[in-house]
């Protein structure tokens, strides 16, 4: 008897440039989903879930109570902002400093650099989303998302954490909710160094498989 089996991957691919060049690059898997994700998928399915999602400051709030799209409970995915606009890290993908080890408990990047100019800061682009649309190629679906983050404090940074964060609908079925921002994937990755003028870009594909 064939089992037909499916589930999500996750691919973290990075890359440092300088003047357009890549100068280091690194790819593979990203394993680290966090509940955050979970709480969310199952909240799509039975648009009841009593889980509670964590904020980044640790607040819970009722995942039922989020995430419908134009106002409808039970669209996963469909009612999250994850795409950030240039300067914005309170959606997208997001960089940090810190190793501590994986939880699927966390909530936040552990040490996340904000965005500017100034020491341990850097400059955030606004997310490109490619191809504009999800590539159905039945029975596989694929979203790539991936942004630039300029070093432009003067002194190297080094990366040790990558995290793609968004803030799900607060308006469902005409009820208003507090916005919050939400952590999906923490990658604990190995030390990259971004030096002065240089520019990482992260990039998560996303593809649902059935094999």
């Amino acid at each position: 008897m064939n089992i037909m089996k499916s589930g999500v991957v996750c691919n973290l691919h990075l890359s440092v440039t300088e003047n357009g060049d890549i100068v280091w690059e690194s790819k593979d898997k990203s394993h680290s989903f966090i509940n955050n994700f979970a709480y969310l998928i199952q909240h799509g399915m039975d648009a009841q879930s009593n889980s509670d999602w964590r904020s980044i400051s640790n607040g819970a709030y009722p995942a039922s109570n989020y995430g419908g799209a134009i106002g409808y409970n039970g669209c996963v995915l469909a009612g999250m902002y994850i795409i950030g606009v240039v300067n914005d890290t309170t959606r997208g993908i997001i960089a940090g400093t810190s190793n501590t080890p994986f939880s699927v408990s966390q909530y936040d990047l552990q040490s996340p650099i904000v965005n500017g100019t100034g020491s341990g800061q850097m400059t955030y682009a606004a997310m490109a989303v490619s191809p504009a649309y999800p590539t159905f190629s039945s029975p596989d679906i694929l979203l790539e998302v991936n942004r630039d983050m300029a070093n432009n404090s003067g002194s190297a940074i080094t990366i040790r954490e990558i995290g793609l964060k968004g803030y799900p609908s607060y308006v469902t079925l005409g009820a208003f909710y507090p916005k919050i921002e939400v952590l999906f994937l923490r990658d604990v990755v190995a030390d990259t160094v971004v030096n002065a003028g240089q520019v990482l870009n992260v990039k998560y594909i996303l593809k649902t498989v059935v094999a």
